[in-house]
Order: C-alpha cells, then structure tokens, then sequence
C-alpha cells in the first residue's frame, strides 16, 4: 500500500492506456450527484442483473470519470471533508470495455469464506477497501483486481493510517482477451490474508470506541499499531466482554505493556476475567512504583 499526503491520480488520469472510474457508495445524494455532475455516459448501478438486484435502491454506482471532471472535484471534496458519500477510484486498461469492467465488479460483490457461507464485500466503502486491499498479500489483492490496474481511496479516521490517500497497484492486470474468457460466474473466496485484513478491521473498530469511550484521539500509527498488540494480549488473556477488553487497554495505556513473563504465568491463567485484571493491575501498580 502506497501512502500520499495529495490524490497522486493526474498522470494516470492522463494516461491514454487507462480508463478511470469512481466506484460510490450508497447514500441518499449519491445517484443524484453522479447524475447531475458526471460527464460521461458510462455509469451503472452494480447490483443489477446480480442476486443483489431486490437491494437495488442500495446499490452503489460505477461512473467513468477524467481529470477535468466536476465530479471528481466533488469526490475529492467528501473524502477529505467526511463528507455524505465516499468511494474509491480505479483504473484499468482502456482496452477493457465498460461493460466488461462492470461484470468483473458484479462477480467480486460477493465472497466465499468459512466453507459455503457468503456475504457481501463492499469494497466500494473506503473503511472496508482500506484493510482488504492495504492489509492483505499484494498477491491475492492483484488477483482480485484482475483488469483493474489501480485502486485509490482516503483514509478514513478510525484506523492506525489516517489523513492521507492510500493506493495499490497490480503490475500484471489481465488483458481484455483473457477478461472476455474467463466464463466463470463464481463468487470469490476468501484468501487467509484477506480474511485476517478484515479481522484487523474488526480489531480497529473495537479500538475505535474504546478510544471514544475515554475521549481521547490516536493519530500516530505507532501508537495506533501498539494498542493492537494489547488488544490481540487482552484476547490470548481470555478478556471476552467489552468491559474487560478496555479495562485491560486502559492498564496498557497508564503503565506499558506487561511484561511477557507476567502474560504467561500460569497462575494468571487459572484466574477469571476481573481476578486477571485485578492482579494485573495490582502487579503492574507495584512494578511502576518500585522504578520510580
């Protein structure tokens, strides 16, 4: 994943070998903008002629756009501001038909994990693309993309990256003539990398309320990625419940992390939930007065 303080589009949005399209998502404004400033008459909502199509009204739209657009002014303006609908950007080859690039879009909505279950990826959602896209393996990511060449989106506030444009690229995108035979209908399944990408989601989310819950904003990735590591401590502990998961990081962020020897002492582990915590809370006590 590359990281820029500014949108780094213009020259591939010059380049004459791309074509490059907003992928919005769903929101009450969002057809009525890409309707109203968009400049070109390729766009299509995504859930159409897919087992989403009842869910219609939700779908998120794929439009074409170029530098000079309106349009992309406007994106550029509610990524940045939070404003009322997001999306990502793309690029792919301009050999790839519109119609062509929609109906690989069409067959990445949905994925395959824990054997037959199904859900719906939005990777339209800069929230959803940032960890899929920017925490798995570049190798599973390139496979996804297929034609997609590029993949560009802001970094929404609630995770260890915040405040600037993220992208990934694939070096090796597939031609138009292997696009065209590639028949399959299937939905894709979920690579153990992907998988643990959305699992580090999951993780920021429950970071990003904790950090709520005690009014305070963590913006350094250092410190972001440091508050991981006590959660992933907080879960190997056995801390289930929300309250004692932000009991623990709350130790965390007054004394440090714990020592390995005292995370891994069997006594700790034949302790409940609020007997760990306690003991932890009373070693660690212990220890910073002892140093200082």
């Amino acid at each position: 994943m590359e990281l820029h303080h500014t949108l780094q589009l213009q020259d591939k949005l010059d380049d004459e070998e791309l074509a490059h399209y907003l992928i919005a998502d769903y929101h009450p404004d969002t057809a009525h903008d890409l309707y109203a400033y968009g400049a070109s008459p390729d766009i299509a909502p995504l859930y159409i002629g897919t087992d989403l199509a009842e869910l219609l009204e939700y779908s998120p739209y794929v439009i074409r756009v170029k530098s000079d657009d309106t349009l992309l002014n406007i994106f550029h303006t509610k990524a940045v501001s939070g404003g009322s609908w997001s999306g990502i950007l793309i690029s792919a080859l301009a050999e790839i038909a519109f119609d062509d690039l929609i109906t690989h879009l069409r067959q990445r909505l949905i994925m395959q994990f824990s054997g037959n279950k199904k859900g719906i990826l939005h990777f339209q959602n800069p929230a959803v693309a940032h960890y899929f896209f920017g925490e798995s393996d570049k190798r599973d990511t390139a496979l996804w993309m297929g034609p997609i060449t590029h993949i560009s989106w802001y970094a929404f506030p609630y995770s260890a990256i915040q405040g600037v444009w993220c992208s990934v690229s694939n070096s090796l995108p597939i031609k138009a003539a292997e696009l065209l035979s590639d028949t399959s209908n299937s939905s894709w399944i979920i690579t153990p990398s992907q998988q643990m990408a959305l699992e580090i989601q999951y993780d920021d989310k429950t970071l990003s309320r904790f950090f709520e819950s005690i009014s305070i904003s963590v913006t350094d990735n250092v410190e972001w990625c440091n508050y991981r590591q006590y959660l992933n401590q907080a879960e190997s502990l056995g801390l289930i419940d929300n309250t004692c998961i932000y009991r623990y990081l709350t130790l965390c962020r007054q004394y440090g992390k714990p020592a390995e020897s005292l995370l891994k002492s069997s006594y700790l582990f034949s302790l409940t939930g609020s007997e760990k915590l306690q003991y932890l809370e009373n070693t660690l006590r212990k220890d910073s007065l002892y140093v200082s």
